[in-house]
């Protein structure tokens, strides 16, 4: 009597390129960072809002730079490019366990604008809309580029 054990897939779908998810994945955290670096422009330089962080614990209120949200949704984003890569070296439902994830600490994250104290609610929700834009943006990209989904977006 044989028993079968499920088959990992640990080679890339037949239609997948070598360096493709790569791409698409650097494409993500691309589109992430362009995406809040046009938010913070429209905000900041067409409707003229002055952004700056809530002051917490006896830290002053920062203003809010251009060079801070692009550095800021970058590392958010390749780290979550990170969690996914060492998730599916590691496990077998990588994409599911990186959309759990990803979506628990968006969720968490909307939380950070609304701490402290010193700023309006407008720029609380503008604050919170930075989280949301590389949310939407990254979220899709990223879980679409998992080994387990890869091989049918590209086909």
């Amino acid at each position: 009597m044989s028993t079968s054990t499920p088959e990992v897939p640990t080679s890339e779908p037949a239609s997948v390129r070598p360096g493709q998810r790569i791409r698409y994945r650097l494409l993500a955290v691309a589109a992430a960072v362009v995406g809040s670096g046009v938010v913070w422009a429209i905000v900041t330089q067409v409707f003229g809002v002055d952004l700056a962080t809530p002051a917490i614990q006896g830290a002053p209120s920062v203003p809010v730079r251009l060079l801070d949200v692009v550095f800021n949704s970058a590392v958010a984003s390749i780290a979550g490019w990170v969690l996914l890569a060492l998730l599916e070296k590691f496990t077998t439902r990588a994409a599911t366990a990186w959309l759990v994830v990803a979506l628990v600490v968006f969720v968490l994250s909307l939380s950070l604008p609304m701490l402290g104290t010193g700023a309006t609610v407008g720029q609380r929700a503008l604050l919170a809309l930075f989280h949301v834009v590389v949310a939407a943006v990254l979220i899709p990209m990223l879980y679409r580029s998992s080994r387990q989904r890869f091989g049918a977006v590209a086909a």
